[in-house]
């Protein structure tokens, strides 16, 4: 680490590590004053993280530095109401909780989250296998190595494994053999490879290659195009859902669903207010439409709807409700068809 930093930024660093030393004997004997740990990861960030910028596993390793219990990472659980941390020790969760609200009230650490993205209380710690400095230090080493094996590579805080979308069997080989080779564990990585897109129902994507910019702690935005031909002998409707702040536009009400390795598990369902469909969007035997569908991750917000993942990256579907039918006025959407007829072909998504 010391060949890449510039003389100033190696200064800094050391400071802050004679600061974690002192800090860590101060453990054993009080505790640490709330404040010399938000100077030492101050300085840590200013070593490590001089942009001012930084992602959740960034924050994650500046925090591990400097808090007791191997922290891994954090994540709010919004339909639980509880800030989930990742320790390698949770019984030390007693008190690593006063010394991480120190850190994210001074602003030393997830700065900006809190009250917006993060709330302090009720903690619930769980037993994580590696600290957020650990899985930044191997995501810096392994990620340039096998670029070109892997579509995606991105640190999930909660699971604390790096996660790596590879193209196929001979490229996951190829990860764990330059895994080994660095000496990093193969219980610190999760390498997936693409499913299979037999099971793909009647919608296409114009594009199935999304890339999102995340805004730390925030969210982001997508907005993937779905191009549906309905190759049934009679026309289908669709459930559809009004657009927020456009009047009168409506987008399939469509689901989203994440390959988890083995078997797929909805991520996503939209928040929709009740839609008066007078005239229902409805395709003929071999007719097509498209839609632009838009979904909103506000995971770690207080709002809705919400996106049951911290880690972005994977393979995605989209799942589209379609009728045989339409009844009365105003219509009622009726003789709902199997998922598998609503099913999109796989997508996949990564952050910038």
């Amino acid at each position: 680490m010391a060949d890449s930093l510039a003389p100033h930024q190696l200064a800094r660093l050391v400071r802050a590590l004679g600061g974690l030393l002192a800090a860590g004997c101060a453990v054993q004997e009080t505790s640490v004053v709330p404040t010399s740990r938000c100077d030492s990861a101050n300085e840590v960030r200013a070593a490590l993280y001089p942009l001012g910028t930084s992602t959740d596993a960034e924050e994650a390793d500046i925090a591990s530095r400097v808090l007791p219990g191997g922290f891994g990472g954090l994540y709010m659980d919004i339909e639980r109401s509880t800030l989930r941390v990742s320790l390698t020790d949770p019984s030390m969760g007693a008190e690593v909780g006063p010394a991480l609200d120190s850190l994210l009230t001074c602003g030393a650490a997830y700065p900006g989250r809190v009250g917006t993205a993060i709330s302090l209380t009720p903690k619930e710690f769980v037993a994580g296998r590696f600290t957020g400095q650990q899985l930044q230090d191997w995501f810096r080493r392994l990620q340039p190595e096998v670029a070109a094996h892997a579509w995606a590579f991105e640190i999930d805080p909660i699971q604390t494994q790096l996660w790596i979308g590879v193209h196929g069997p001979a490229d996951s080989a190829v990860v764990v053999e330059t895994s080994t080779r660095l000496e990093i564990p193969r219980g610190g990585l999760q390498i997936e490879t693409p499913p299979s897109d037999s099971a793909a129902g009647t919608f296409r994507l114009a594009d199935r290659g999304l890339v999102t910019q995340a805004v730390a702690g925030v969210g982001f935005y997508i907005s993937p195009r779905l191009i549906h031909r309905n190759q049934l002998p009679h026309p289908v409707y669709q459930d559809r859902c009004a657009v927020g702040g456009q009047p009168g536009r409506t987008e399939p009400f469509a689901r989203l669903e994440r390959w988890e390795g083995s078997s797929w598990r909805v991520v996503y369902r939209p928040f929709c207010v009740a839609v008066l469909l007078l005239n229902p969007v409805v395709v003929q035997p071999g007719g097509v439409r498209e839609d632009t569908v838009g979904i909103t991750h506000v995971t770690r917000l207080n709002s809705r709807p919400t996106w049951d993942v911290i880690r972005v990256a994977g393979t995605y579907r989209l799942v589209v409700p379609l009728f045989r039918s339409a009844v009365g006025s105003p219509p009622v959407l009726r003789d709902q068809l199997p998922d598998s007829v609503g099913r999109s072909e796989t997508f996949r998504l990564r952050v910038r």
